[in-house]
């Protein structure tokens, strides 16, 4: 879709009639995603995310599917051969050693395994996630019995256009009529939005996606700054303590006649010798980020 409507709340049939009043021709698709516990065949249980899905696949891109002949196919083909199965992750299937057919339950809902995650085009954006993720038909999310009115769910609407250009600007419309507060409005990953309802178009996405390689960023250069200043740290409570422990040799050699030049001058030699030792032992991008 190129224009996402987002909620923590169950959308009502009152949120969908405004919308196709207000938005221009366009093709709608839905998208229900919800953390759940999963029954497997041995009757023991994992935390999932579940994502129930549309007939028309919600997101720009494909989502490959391995099926039960290891073929790579689209989700929605495989949902259209059985609408009532569950498409699983591959680390589900390797952990407990799952096979496709291998009926699963969500709830009352129970449904066989009829293929395995290869590619998702959202799964590099969704920075929280809270275990494996299995996709069923938004109709088989009605049979699993989840409340919708007293559990957290975050729903989307995913609209098209006959051109993605439409999108941006029908952003601030969508929000002036729904009350959204574009500043906070923020999706957190499998935690759906950080306000009840929020609006975003697919170059929002974009943005979004932007600012978050800046935030890592930003986290390993403060790393990276810690890091020097508790190694300098380091070392120099071991030059202090080395000079602390040389206090009586030093005096020793003054009473011998020693020049204080000559002192000073075996203590920086001995210092720096520490101190090329010390850089040596570093990784060589380590001390790059101490010399500058």
């Amino acid at each position: 879709g190129h224009l996402e409507f987002a909620s923590n709340t169950p959308i009502t049939t009152e949120d969908r009639q405004r919308l196709r009043a207000l938005l221009p021709s366009h093709t709608m698709s839905e998208r229900h995603l919800y953390s759940s516990m999963i029954q497997l065949p041995n009757d023991s249980t994992q935390l999932v995310e579940v994502l129930a899905v549309s007939q028309a696949y919600p997101l720009m891109g494909v989502c490959w599917v391995r099926n039960i002949n290891g073929n790579r196919v689209p989700l929605q083909q495989v949902f259209q051969n059985n609408p009532n199965g569950i498409v699983v992750a591959k680390r589900l299937i390797d952990q407990y050693q799952l096979s496709i057919g291998d009926p699963l339950s969500i709830g009352q809902f129970t449904g066989p395994i009829i293929g395995v995650i290869d590619e998702e085009p959202d799964i590099s954006v969704q920075s929280i996630q809270v275990g494996p993720r299995v996709y069923i038909e938004l109709k088989s999310s009605l049979q699993t019995g989840f409340n919708r009115e007293y559990s957290r769910q975050y729903q989307s609407l995913f609209f098209a256009f006959e051109s993605p250009d439409m999108a941006a600007p029908l952003v601030k419309k969508v929000q002036k009529t729904f009350d959204i507060v574009p500043s906070a409005g923020r999706i957190r990953g499998a935690f759906g939005p950080s306000q009840a309802k929020v609006v975003r178009s697919y170059q929002d996405l974009a943005k979004s996606v932007l600012q978050g390689f800046d935030s890592i960023d930003t986290f390993f250069v403060m790393l990276s700054l810690f890091m020097m200043v508790l190694s300098m740290s380091g070392v120099g409570f071991v030059i202090w303590t080395s000079m602390i422990q040389q206090l009586p040799m030093i005096g020793n050699l003054r009473l011998l006649g020693v020049s204080v030049a000559s002192i000073n001058r075996t203590v920086l030699f001995r210092l720096i010798s520490f101190i090329e030792c010390y850089r040596f032992t570093q990784p060589p991008n380590h001390w790059m980020i101490m010399t500058g």
